[in-house]
């Protein structure tokens, strides 16, 4: 009767652990995505979501974010985590000496002190897609096994993995249910090898009724009854709310809110909803619903715009993901540019593009099936463009396009954010690949106007205090190519002899007049000081090369003394991310109207790198020629596709500072 109940208990659905190999808190299957930011986690969520409605042919894919607390004790197999976890942090010690390495203790405390409490915050991910089945359950908890057609966005098999670091028990549950009605459930958690009856186990666990040795059906999951209540209860939401009822669930328990302390859980989905997946929203082929603490918000086509729009002064990212300004960029495309589309050997590629009449650098980006993937494209990096008028396109490939989906899809990195077609693809893939590519650049090339001479106009007032710089606006353009900038009314003059590391610092955009001491620690801003009052000026600038440049200047007005600096533009065009810092370029070898510069004439930092040229007397409406070759500060790393800009900086010496440094 014992040996009966033995196996009736053994058959129900429970977190198991199979035989597998020795690895630590820290395995390397995980360890790649632990400190993965809300957008990666949000974007394989959200990728996984639209694939399953694609597949189910769905016009409209809902996904649906749930913050919920209750009992920890309802959440499946929490008995069975917490006896595994205490045995795997022994047995880890007693491997290790009796003390786990550094890289382990923050996971172990956060396990612990999430397995301590009495209440659980769970995040649950409902999809309106085709649910899962035995296959698509398999494929969801292997690992590089995907269970998708080469029609979708992303690759099941590693993408769960993306979710983990969302759970401080690093543990994430699953529940499908088909149109048919049939349910299903599992789950897996991530802990480390131990020692259970004298076997080694495996760090990965599975809520499943058994674990077989059996490559072709491994494991035996929970179906219909059997399916938790903390997973089935949402299926039967779906099925009361979305017709025909399909869907899947993904439950999070142990939620940490991405640790992002302090920043609300809807701006972060929200903004990694719409800056990823703008071009979905602008189709209508995806719908964002949330819910906390009975506060309800949604994300659609009708208010994706404004959306973007709270976001749109962001420039900085991590993980290569776009960033709010160059969403909003793109979603302007998106919705005002022109429809064009090429033919290629590989298939039909459609695009939206548009001018850039504000400025700024030219880019042509990638989105395949409602996702943004990369702006860094084979035979369409940025360093083409230089002779083009600043232009935006977009490049809107789907499942249906033909290889060059496949291609494409498959040349992706594990995040799905960038193109790796050497790793990926064989020779010849990336051969048509890069065929492809060409045909589209050549069609650019068709519609959008460029520059007819090689010489373009600049209007430049700036005005250098020696704390910082006041513009009349950025200094949009690349290399080969420059716009008119117009005097900003909020203009104001700074006296001319303002002390080098104290004061007010500079009034205008984006400073309110708020004084500061400079940095010495980054680029050519320490150690270079600012004195003096900006000239107005007008200047025509030639690039000749990579290193090497051009400027004709004339002045409005007389200057006993003058100098003349050239920094690195921080902001290369209205969507890249800022340097940090005003860099300096350190000059080389100079001409003055065809003569070289005498070394006198160099001002220099405490390093004796020449930053600077000493004009001297200048009057108005005489042109000065200025050639100089320069070299980036060593702080500064740019990619070799990476155009470089310059801003012009004339300053009238203040009497008694002209070699004040």
């Amino acid at each position: 009767m014992s040996k009966k109940r033995k196996r009736a208990k053994s058959s129900q659905p429970d977190l198991r652990f199979g035989v597998g190999d020795l690895s630590g808190f820290t395995a390397a299957g995980v360890a790649g995505f632990h400190d993965l930011n809300p957008a990666a986690i949000v974007r394989e969520l959200l990728q996984n979501s639209l694939d399953a409605a694609r597949e189910a042919e769905r016009d409209l894919a809902i996904v649906r974010f749930e913050v919920e607390k209750h009992n920890m004790d309802l959440v499946p197999g929490i008995k069975t985590y917490r006896s595994v976890f205490r045995q795997a942090v022994a047995d880890q010690k007693k491997l290790l000496k009796g003390e786990l390495p550094d890289q382990a203790t923050g996971i172990v405390q956060a396990i612990s002190n999430c397995t301590e409490l009495n209440e659980c915050t769970t995040l649950f991910v409902l999809d309106n897609g085709i649910g899962l089945n035995k296959d698509r359950m398999k494929g969801l908890l292997a690992d590089g096994l995907s269970v998708k057609g080469n029609e979708g966005t992303g690759a099941v098999g590693n993408g769960h993995l993306t979710i983990i670091p969302a759970s401080d028990l690093r543990y994430v549950l699953y529940g499908g249910r088909t149109e048919q009605g049939g349910i299903i459930g599992s789950g897996h958690a991530i802990l480390a090898s131990h020692e259970q009856d004298g076997r080694r186990k495996s760090k990965d666990g599975f809520y499943v009724k058994d674990i077989k040795d059996d490559l072709f059906d491994h494991h035996v999951f929970p179906e219909d009854n059997e399916v938790p209540d903390y997973v089935k209860s949402k299926l039967e939401w779906i099925a009361s709310k979305w017709k025909p009822g399909a869907g899947t669930v993904v439950a999070v328990p142990g939620f940490n809110r991405f640790r992002e302390n302090g920043k609300s859980l809807w701006e972060l989905v929200s903004r990694a909803a719409a800056c990823n997946f703008f071009a979905a929203f602008a189709k209508e082929e995806l719908r964002i619903e949330f819910a906390e603490n009975g506060d309800e918000k949604i994300l659609s086509e009708a208010n994706i715009a404004s959306t973007l729009k709270q976001f749109s002064t962001q420039k900085r990212t991590r993980n290569k993901f776009p960033s709010g300004s160059r969403a909003w960029t793109a979603f302007e495309t998106m919705r005002h540019g022109e429809d064009i589309c090429v033919d290629t050997d590989i298939g039909r590629i459609s695009m939206r593009w548009r001018l850039l009449h504000q400025g700024g650098g030219s880019r042509v980006e990638l989105c395949r099936n409602g996702m943004w993937v990369t702006d860094d494209l084979p035979k369409l990096r940025r360093n083409r463009f230089t002779e083009f008028k600043p232009f935006h396109c977009i490049i809107l490939l789907n499942a249906c396009d033909g290889e060059i989906h496949r291609l494409v899809r498959k040349a992706e990195g594990p995040l799905h954010n960038h193109l790796e077609a050497k790793k990926w693809l064989s020779d010849k893939e990336r051969e048509k690949l890069d065929k492809a590519m060409t045909v589209v650049f050549s069609k650019i090339k068709e519609v959008v106007p460029t520059y007819d001479n090689e010489v373009f106009p600049i209007s430049d007032v700036m005005a250098i205090t020696s704390q910082g710089i006041l513009s009349g606006g950025r200094r949009a353009g690349l290399a080969g190519q420059f716009q008119e900038i117009q005097r900003s009314p909020r203009f104001q003059s700074i006296p001319d002899q303002q002390d080098a590391e104290g004061g007010q610092g500079p009034v205008g955009p984006g400073n309110n007049g708020q004084g500061g001491g400079i940095n010495k620690n980054k680029g050519g801003r320490g150690t270079f000081r600012r004195a003096g009052k900006a000239i107005q000026f007008g200047a025509l600038s030639v690039p000749v090369d990579k290193r090497s440049c051009r400027v004709d200047l004339t002045i409005d007005e007389k200057t006993a003394g003058s100098e003349v600096r050239f920094t690195l533009d921080e902001n290369l065009d209205e969507s890249c991310d800022p340097f940090g810092t005003e860099s300096f370029v350190r000059l080389k070898i100079a001409k003055i109207n065809g003569e070289i510069v005498p070394k006198d004439m160099f001002t220099c930092n405490e390093e004796g790198h020449a930053l600077g040229i000493k004009l001297g007397a200048l009057h108005p409406k005489k042109m000065i020629e200025i050639e100089f070759d320069y070299e980036l500060p060593p702080s500064v790393n740019l990619a070799d596709d990476v155009p470089i800009v310059l801003k012009t900086q004339l300053i009238r010496r203040a009497a008694g500072l002209e070699n004040r440094e």
